[in-house]
């Protein structure tokens, strides 16, 4: 079997950047984290060991204590309120989701209406919607377009889009050539992150040219979950695997045996 690994396989600069900070950070004593620092909980799991400890929401971090924000990013409300509780705060948030949040901020600011491209469920999202009033989130086409013909805002409404940094770019800009023909005061910042559009370039590339794809990564990540979509799309044979102990992986045996190539 021969097997193919992405040059783009591992934490992207933003992830890195976060993993470092809360190493730094807990190495001056026990610290916070609100929500996991980044969607990967063996990593999780490990900062936790060396004194970061996640809480799942503000009441639960004691008043003065460190705080580390999360790679994903959080809205205006919850610095205000974690200082009101007199804690310090380490900022961990991606610099590509504290350029949206600034977008966001300047939009509002000058009375435009801002659309958010992305899950609303996400809470690199639910951070970016807490940026400004009135933030209104679409998953996919099917949501703008019933939007649309509920006519819920008049059609020359100052519109601003941004996009959760993990979109796949051609669904994207789909959503976008939608909002645009109605909304025709629509301005649009593509705010996709490039290690991201990079992985998802390769993945399909990569899947293309294999017997069979191989996606590691945690099953809460959004980016991981959009890089096995992208291999099904283009790979009959596509494993989602969190840990080589997996069963799902013995499904490789017979691309073993018959000396095909895996892509990882």
């Amino acid at each position: 079997m021969n097997v193919r690994i992405a040059g783009t396989a591992g934490f992207c600069y933003g992830v890195k950047r976060a993993v470092d900070i809360a190493e730094h950070t807990a190495a001056e004593g026990i610290c916070w984290c609100l929500g996991e620092l980044i969607h990967n909980r063996f990593e999780t799991e490990r900062l936790s060991r060396l004194g970061i400890r996640t809480a799942a929401s503000i009441e639960n971090i004691p008043a003065g204590a460190v705080v580390i924000i999360r790679s994903h990013g959080v809205g205006d409300e919850v610095y205000r309120a974690l200082k009101e509780q007199g804690c310090r705060i380490v900022d961990a948030t991606c610099p590509n989701v504290v350029r949206i949040h600034n977008l966001v901020r300047d939009a509002a600011a000058r009375g435009r209406t801002v659309i958010v491209i992305g899950d609303h469920r996400h809470p690199e999202v639910q951070g970016i919607s807490g940026c400004a009033e009135g933030v209104l989130v679409f998953q996919d086409e099917e949501e703008i377009n019933g939007w649309i013909q509920r006519r819920e805002l008049p059609v020359d409404t100052p519109l601003t889009v941004v996009f959760q940094t993990t979109e796949v770019r051609s669904s994207a800009k789909k959503c976008a050539e939608i909002l645009k023909k109605v909304y025709t005061n629509t301005e649009l910042f593509d705010t996709i992150c490039e290690a991201t559009f990079s992985r998802q370039k390769e993945a399909v590339e990569l899947a293309a040219i294999c017997d069979a794809m191989l996606v590691v990564g945690d099953r809460s990540s959004a980016n991981t979950r959009r890089l096995t979509d992208i291999c099904r799309s283009v790979c009959t044979r596509v494993i989602f695997a969190e840990t080589a102990s997996e069963s799902d992986l013995l499904d490789l045996i017979d691309v073993r045996t018959s000396c095909g190539t895996v892509g990882v």
